[in-house]
Parts: structure tokens; sequence; C-alpha cells
């Protein structure tokens, strides 16, 4: 048995054709380090932003609730006013108010 795996390992090794040497066993080419250095800064570095984009998503989302909102009261003040139109006050009342 130990002999059938050794010679099976063996002829794998000896039929593969896979370039020797630094760097040739990776699956990127490191042959132009400006490349690689882009590639991996964009790979690491989404890594390390997107808990901030989430962040920034969360907030967003809810400030634009709050704007909603303000806007839905602002709505349901100018249906009340536009039902009673008595509680309007006059822009004369308005003027001679003023302190």
């Amino acid at each position: 048995m130990g002999q059938s795996i050794w010679r099976f390992t063996t002829s794998v090794v000896l039929c593969s054709h896979y370039e020797e040497g630094p760097g040739k066993n990776l699956p990127f080419s490191a042959e132009n380090k400006w490349w690689l250095l882009t590639m991996m800064t964009v790979y690491f570095g989404s890594g390390f932003a997107a808990p901030f984009f989430r962040v920034r998503h969360q907030l967003l989302k809810k400030k634009r609730m709050l704007g909603l909102e303000r806007m839905a009261q602002r709505l349901r003040a100018l249906t009340a006013l536009a039902e009673d139109p008595a509680s309007i006050p006059s822009t004369h009342m308005m003027a001679t108010n003023r302190p």
C-alpha cells in the first residue's frame, strides 16, 4: 500500500509541468511590483474600509429618516391649517403683535 502511494505521488510530481522559482506558484503575477502593490492595496483597503462605509450608510439612513419625519410633521401641520382656515393668523395681526 505504501509503495503504491509513493509511486503515485512520484508520477504526479514528474508529470506536472509547473514552472519553478520564487513567485511562480502564486495565483497572481508578482513580476510587476507596482501592479502588485496596487492590487494588494485595493484588496486590503476594501476590507479595511468596508466597516466605515457601513457605519456611514447607517448614519445617512438615520439622518434621512429624521428628515422624513420632519417633513411628515410639516405636512400634518399644513393639513390641520387647511382644515381650519380660521386658525391661520392674518398678516395684520402678526405685524401688530410683535414687541
